[in-house]
């Protein structure tokens, strides 16, 4: 049930997200997808710039929808954001359809994550714009370096954008899902110092940068701490040859939490338990911690969750409030000053070459996009 809004040409959405996905635009190497969409926002007159203050020309690109039919009975302008970016692998995606559902050929990821949001605001602009309604003054944002710590959202100059708040499609819930609370996470890198022998002749002069961190590791809480709290060593790096005590050892870690105070206990534990590995084999370490992104808490009446809950019901979908243990844009948006939410995209297996996603789904985002513009 539409309740009055015009029809999504799901042929033509699907189109424009095959086209998408076929580009590639892993993380720092955004310009070819930027260039794309710069030209697809101005073909039906928003003002697109590239910011350029991404690697390569790969920066953001600001769009600002025209005054003509805009309605200031709306109230404030809005953004509507995702990023560009994509995981490896990545490289030549080749996109398959079957059964309504899209696809890669099993090689690369497929790039849902964010592409398909990318090609259901566009869709919505040029249905909202051919239909010859008043419209919500809305700029748009698509980000670079999204998956890399949202490098895009923390160097873009909201100067540039009318808006004063962000609705983020970046979610892998099921569409009506509001996204009111999501964890602060940090990376971990310990580097732990040994000192290099040769492992068969005196190996009792060496020091074991890679005993140390395995040590390390083994007094680690990881993966589901409690309901709000996870950890995870991602990364292990050490050694130079195999007949050699290794002098030197990296471990990138991480961990997440909703709640502030389990947060510091986590970090505080993976540091204890690295500084205790080293000192068993009487090695030294390095430890960098490095807050990736403040988490947020939304209250079920906030003005930017009731205006995203009606868009949602008027598309059709029931609205519900979620929580995520992963992070988005609007992480970054929101302790810059700007009010922001992310909201479901229906996307699956993000991150993997099973991710996939529905063709009616990518219409139904497009849907939730145009009942967000006009009443």
């Amino acid at each position: 049930m539409n309740l009055g809004l015009p029809s999504i040409d799901e042929n033509r959405v699907l189109a424009s997200f095959l086209e998408l996905v076929k580009i590639d635009s892993p993380t720092f190497a955004e310009q070819a997808i930027a260039a794309t969409l710069e030209a697809r926002l101005r073909a039906p007159g928003i003002a697109a710039t590239n910011d350029l203050s991404g690697p390569h020309g790969g920066g953001n690109v600001i769009g600002r929808a025209p005054d003509t039919r805009a309605d200031p009975a709306f109230g404030e302008p809005i953004c509507l954001c995702a990023h560009m970016d994509t995981v490896q692998p990545g490289l030549g995606v080749k996109p398959v359809v079957e059964d309504g559902i899209v696809r890669s050929d099993g090689t690369t990821i497929l790039g849902a994550d964010n592409k398909q949001a990318i090609a259901a605001i566009l869709e919505a602009i040029q249905t909202v714009f051919a239909s010859g309604r008043s419209h919500r003054p809305f700029d748009v944002l698509f980000t670079w370096g999204e998956e890399k710590g949202h490098l895009g959202a923390h160097s873009v100059d909201l100067g540039a954008l009318r808006a004063t708040s962000a609705y983020v499609f970046d979610a892998g819930d099921e569409i009506g899902t509001i996204i009111a609370e999501t964890p602060t996470a940090a990376s971990i890198v310990a580097t732990f110092h040994g000192r290099a022998a040769h492992a068969g002749i005196e190996p009792e002069r060496g020091i074991s940068a890679i005993q140390a961190a395995a040590l390390a590791i083994s007094r680690m809480r990881l993966g589901r701490i409690d309901l709000d709290t996870t950890a995870n060593v991602g990364l292990i790096e050490g050694g130079t040859v195999r007949n050699a005590v290794p002098e030197r050892a990296v471990v990138q870690m991480e961990t997440r939490s909703m709640r502030a105070e389990a947060f510091e206990e986590q970090v505080a534990a993976m540091t204890t338990a690295c500084q205790e590995g080293a000192a068993a084999v009487g090695g030294t370490v390095d430890i960098e911690t490095h807050v990736s992104y403040r988490g947020f808490r939304l209250t079920p009446d906030d003005p930017i969750v009731l205006t995203a809950a009606d868009a949602l019901r008027r598309a059709g979908y029931e609205a519900r409030i979620g929580r995520t243990g992963g992070g988005s844009d609007a992480n970054t948006l929101i302790p810059r000053g700007m009010r922001a939410v992310n909201l479901g995209t229906a996307m699956k297996d993000l991150h993997s070459v099973r991710e996939n996603v529905r063709v009616s789904d990518i219409a139904g985002l497009a849907r939730v996009i145009v009942a967000l513009l006009i009443r």
